[in-house]
């Protein structure tokens, strides 16, 4: 099966993590079985990514697919309890964490790795396989095809700013490039500043953004009369941190996941219905605010409330711009003009230079994910992650830069995860 150009573009080189904490005990046996009955049940999930990276071949061999370890010893001997209960975990908590789950490989597994699944793909596997945990039957997923071609529904309105149009797809395609051997001298270019010290390490975390301070900043948005999501303030809050972290860059680079699969003709369970979209920040970097003795602090706070809602602003407006047909069939065209030899990457810039990427599954409930009926079976900590497939792994390379948010435990404030540079971190603990 061929790989769509989103497909070819951005996900062939990457796979997705999930975890999930439960203050529970677990049959490894029964975890097992489950597995096994839901890889018959969708017999997609055991396809493999072919050697050339652009497409995918069944594969009835399931040897290497599941992993388990038993640790005899407390959850709380292993990790820190405090943290996960707070819905964080800091970096030195997250090595502990990664250290958990390092399993083997195999030079099968490194070669022909499993097809990525986005967001969605992978909630509705993970909530498939928890059905199958509660004794439900689930409903078999039977040939079912990616499309190798995108196909929008007929737009109900032709009506686009085509000057924001162009301003969006302008900046994308500055911070983002395509391209063989860009991506060749990208990845030496990382490397070799990780073989001379020269490497600015980031920190891989977990952070947790409280629903009260979401609340203030969206109060204060309505009280403005402007129409922002809640997640549109997230994004601001991150980009706030990034232009203060990085006064020196004119502006960081910020960009998101736009998943258009409800513009799509035709759905496709797990299919891969996602592109980058940068949104073109403020000319000129926001000046850090010091706070002193003498400022009124409730001045200094509307202050920084005001520029996080310009920037707020600044999503809400890239994301109704990508999502009108003109801009949906200009990024259809560019995907589709790269080929499965001109893949995706970051901009050449120097590798201390983040390309700050944010991907939402705010919309899924992750918490809600449960294999019984008792408060024991729903997870009292999620997190997701997004890395290189392993061939890349062995030689150094790695994904920075993109965070992950969701909706918290109590669905009002947000969690983020991934990797940032300390001051970037920094400045989002301030909120």
């Amino acid at each position: 099966m061929r790989f769509s150009s989103v497909d070819i573009a951005t996900c062939r080189f990457l796979q997705c993590h999930a975890l999930f904490a439960f203050q529970t005990q677990l049959d490894p046996s029964q975890l097992e079985e489950a597995f096994q009955r839901l890889l018959r049940a969708w017999p997609e999930l055991r396809a493999r990514v072919n050697l050339q990276r652009t497409g995918s071949c069944p594969s009835n061999n399931t040897a290497g697919h599941w992993q388990s370890r038993v640790i005899d010893a407390p959850l709380r001997d292993c990790i820190s309890l405090d943290q996960m209960t707070k819905q964080e975990l800091d970096a030195s908590e997250h090595a502990r964490l990664e250290e958990l789950f390092r399993f083997g490989w195999s030079l099968r597994s490194v070669l022909f790795p499993p097809v990525l699944n986005w967001n969605l793909g992978l909630y509705r596997i993970i909530a498939a396989y928890t059905a199958i945990l509660r004794g439900e039957t689930i409903e078999p997923v039977v040939d079912e095809q990616r499309p190798n071609k995108i196909v929008f529904k007929r737009p109900e309105k032709t009506n686009a700013n085509y000057a924001q149009v162009g301003r969006l797809h302008e900046s994308t395609t500055q911070q983002w490039a395509t391209g063989w051997l860009g991506n060749i001298i990208f990845a030496l270019w990382h490397w070799l500043a990780r073989a001379t010290g020269a490497y600015k390490h980031r920190a891989r975390r977990a952070m947790h953004i409280p629903g009260s301070a979401v609340d203030r900043l969206h109060n204060r948005a309505a009280q403005q009369g402007l129409a922002v999501t809640r997640h549109d303030l997230v994004m601001a809050i991150i980009a706030q941190a990034a232009l203060q972290a990085y006064p020196h860059l004119d502006p960081p680079a910020i960009a998101f996941i736009y998943n258009f699969r409800r513009h799509l003709d035709q759905h496709v369970q797990l299919q891969n219905t996602s592109w980058i979209v940068s949104i073109p920040l403020p000319a000129q970097p926001s000046k850090p605010i010091i706070l002193d003795d003498s400022d009124d602090d409730e001045e200094v706070e509307k202050e920084e409330d005001d520029r996080l809602l310009i920037l707020a602003s600044c999503v809400r407006d890239a994301v109704q711009t990508v999502r009108t047909p003109a801009c949906l069939e200009l990024f259809r065209k560019a995907h589709e003009a790269m080929g499965p030899w001109r893949p995706f990457r970051p901009a050449l810039r120097h590798p201390n230079h983040p390309h700050t990427l944010v991907s939402s599954s705010s919309q899924l409930p992750w918490y809600s994910l449960c294999f019984g009926g008792g408060p024991e079976t729903r997870p009292f900590y999620a997190s997701m992650a997004v890395g290189l497939v392993d061939l890349w792994g062995f030689i150094g390379l790695s994904v920075h830069d993109w965070i992950l948010t969701s909706k918290d435990r109590e669905g009002r404030g947000f969690c983020l995860y991934g990797s940032l540079h300390a001051e970037h971190w920094a400045e989002l603990g301030r909120v």
